[in-house]
């Protein structure tokens, strides 16, 4: 079978030459001859003997060279019969390695023969062959080889000069697609064969129309089908876009990847509204999907055109355009089409179209922000309120801005749209421009902590914007992100050497916990624990913190609260003996320590220069001990160095508070403290009354 080739040279060339003797004489006796030939071929090489082993494998890697030399005396359709014929028998024969690779050696050789190219012949080999290539790769057999011939097979289609038709497409799509959505469903994205796996899939859709996407989903008659097929199909693609195989510099492959993509998502949601929309036929985890993988595509670094060069974007948008727009457009639709049923998906889908929406695409944030108006007002008429709206917004923009995302014209859109469509809402018109300035108060917020954040900002104004967050949350009601930005003060304030703050920021959060066995969860540097324990954890940092600032009088009164939890609940002396001994330490530091009164300091900062959290407002800063006017300004002008300094202390004109300047004024204040009945009605000698203050009321009064 080695000289195969050969032979059939022979046989056709001594046939022409016959031929052109005697006038064509004899042609049908010929071709029966050779169909018997064939006949007998196939028959070897369906037995399923182990010495005919090597025979068959030398059959199929020679086969293929005869189909130029079988063209010129067979038209191409007789050429393809028997090669279809052929590897049909083929298909028997037990999976025995050597066999399965010559098979489909065979296959490849001729996919990438001219036979393959005409359309006569393609229309009668591509289901045989196709057929036979899904069996080998359903049982993952020659992996490699089946994606080279698979890939081949895409590559003749894609050329213009086969003359491609619907038909071919149809057969490719119909017997291929699923099989193919199946591999990637469970290949990693390491997987050397990953990549083109991928390029095949993208090839097929390339070559797809809008009805070869019809036939593909009606091929799936039955609901449950449809929902099953619709939901592998959205999770292949939403893993492409999370994990692709390409290497990061293969932009051109990510941008015709995702222009192929968009198609697809646009072309496979259409059956969305018409299959699971109505009563009874909804179904959710359809929806929930396509809006994942909508998001999923839109957040997508390779589309990022922001982080290109300008010339790289150039290109790109004219080639492709912004398809951030299309598939954003696409969601918008689709969340319209839900109407009444919008309240499925609130609040889970609020932390996607966050993501979606903080892209900095102008005409993307448009055309999706409406949705949370939406959100809101068919929360309103469902619920009464939109609370689970509103929570869930607010926790995922503090997540998002803080994380580097959002900007200015973010929250004015945001703002502006929410505002304009309440106002002309009869369902949440007050409550929601009440809202809508409730989050440009928040997103202004979290700009301005994200800024000193990432600046080479002073501590001071960390703490300042960190007060100003954590004050808006705690009027919001919103617990947990109230108590989150206690924990960063008190760590600014610990950075700082600011002890005494340190002690009373710990507090604001001990104080809003029981001495409960209710269970908490990890929150910052606090590990799962009773709220019992970590109100004892937070009661004794504080302790800690207030030793350490010599704040005594206050930590006295925490041994005291723990004292009497040791002793009266918990019974646990080994613990309060060990409190009673810090209280009499406290005691004595405060009768025999050194301590002097700090000074006080009121800072204004005014002039647009300065940060929202700042600007046009007075804050009182307590000095170190024994500081001086003198050094706290020089402190202030290291801190403000593109400030001016007044040096009067009468209110700045509105000359002052509109300019685009710095402007600070600082002076000493003198604390007066409101000195307690316990100690205005006893003798008690007047430095311990002058080291009381701490746990006093204290008013300022402006000194010279």
């Amino acid at each position: 079978m080695t000289a195969l080739e050969f032979i059939f040279k022979f046989v056709i060339h001594s046939r022409q030459l016959y031929a052109r003797a005697f006038r064509n004489r004899n042609l049908n006796q010929f071709k029966e001859s050779i169909q018997s030939l064939f006949s007998t071929l196939n028959h070897m090489i369906s037995v399923q003997m182990p010495h005919l082993e090597l025979v068959q494998k030398i059959t199929h890697e020679s086969f293929p060279s005869i189909y130029s030399d079988l063209l010129t005396c067979f038209d191409v359709a007789e050429v393809a019969l028997f090669v279809k014929n052929f590897l049909s028998n083929t298909k028997n024969l037990r999976s025995n390695a050597v066999l399965v690779q010559a098979r489909l050696s065979c296959i490849l050789a001729t996919v990438e023969s001219q036979l393959f190219r005409f359309r006569e012949s393609r229309t009668l080999l591509l289901p045989s062959l196709l057929g036979i290539l899904s069996d080998h790769m359903i049982k993952r057999e020659e992996e490699t080889t089946c994606v080279d011939i698979f890939e081949a097979i895409l590559t003749c289609l894609q050329n213009e000069e086969c003359e491609t038709t619907d038909d071919d497409v149809s057969c490719v799509v119909s017997i291929m697609f699923y099989l193919l959505i199946g591999i990637l469903q469970g290949i990693d994205s390491t997987n050397p064969l990953a990549g083109q796996y991928v390029v095949n899939l993208i090839a097929m859709l390339k070559l797809m129309k809008e009805s070869h996407f019809r036939d593909l989903m009606n091929s799936y008659p039955e609901r449950p089908a449809l929902k099953s097929f619709l939901l592998d199909v959205f999770c292949v693609f939403e893993k492409l876009t999370n994990a692709c195989p390409y290497p990061a510099q293969w932009r051109e492959m990510y941008m015709l990847q995702n222009n192929v993509l968009v198609h697809a998502i646009q072309a496979f949601s259409l059956s969305l509204p018409s299959h699971f929309l109505q009563g009874s036929n909804f179904e959710m985890p359809v929806w929930d999907s396509f809006f994942n993988l909508s998001v999923a595509f839109i957040t997508q670094p390779s589309v990022q055109l922001e982080s290109f060069l300008p010339a790289n974007q150039a290109k790109i948008l004219d080639k492709y355009g912004d398809i951030r727009s299309v598939m954003g457009f696409e969601v918008f639709l689709k969340w319209q089409s839900l109407g009444k049923l919008q309240i499925e998906f609130v609040p889970h889908l609020i932390g996607p179209f966050v993501a979606m929406t903080l892209v900095p695409k102008t005409d993307l944030r448009k055309s999706t922000m409406p949705i949370f108006f939406d959100m809101l007002e068919v929360e309103m008429k469902e619920r009464g309120d939109f609370k689970q709206v509103e929570a869930e917004l607010i926790d995922q923009l503090d997540k998002n801005v803080s994380a580097g995302k959002g900007d200015v014209e973010y929250k004015e859109l945001l703002c502006k749209i929410l505002a304009e469509k309440s106002r002309g809402s009869a369902t949440v018109q007050e409550k929601g421009v009440a809202f809508s300035e409730s989050v440009g108060n928040l997103l202004e917020r979290l700009l301005d902590y994200r800024h000193v954040e990432s600046t080479e900002e002073e501590r001071f104004k960390k703490t300042m914007c960190t007060v100003n967050l954590l004050n808006f949350y705690r009027d919001q009601g919103r617990e947990e992100m109230y108590t989150r930005y206690v924990i960063k003060l008190c760590q600014l304030h610990l950075e700082s050497g600011d002890f005494a703050e340190a002690g009373f920021t710990a507090l604001l959060y001990a104080n809003r916990l029981e001495w409960s066995r209710s269970h908490l969860v990890e929150l910052g540097k606090y590990p799962p624990e009773t709220e019992a324990s970590r109100k004892e954890r937070l009661l004794k940092e504080a302790i800690t913190h207030f030793e350490r600032g010599k704040v005594w009088e206050n930590g006295i009164q925490l041994c005291k609260s723990l004292g009497q939890q040791y002793e009266e609940e918990l019974f646990d002396y080994k613990q309060l003996s060990d409190m009673l001994q810090t209280q009499a330490r406290f005691f004595g530091s405060i009768t025999q320590g050194l301590r002097q009164p700090p000074e006080y300091f009121c800072v204004g900062f005014f002039g647009l220069g300065f940060p929202s959290f700042m600007t046009n407002k007075r804050f009182i800063f307590r000095g170190g001990e024994l500081d001086k006017l003198v050094d706290f300004t020089e402190r202030m002008r290291v801190q403000c160095p593109a400030a001016q300094f007044l040096k009067t202390l009468d209110p700045p004109g509105n000359e002052i508070l509109t300019s685009d300047g710095q402007f600070v004024q600082i002076c000493r204040v003198a604390p007066t403290p409101e000195i307690p009945k316990v100690f205005a009605e006893k003798t008690s000698p007047n430095t311990f009354i002058s080291t009381t203050n701490s746990i006093m009321s204290i008013s300022f009064c402006w000194t010279d």
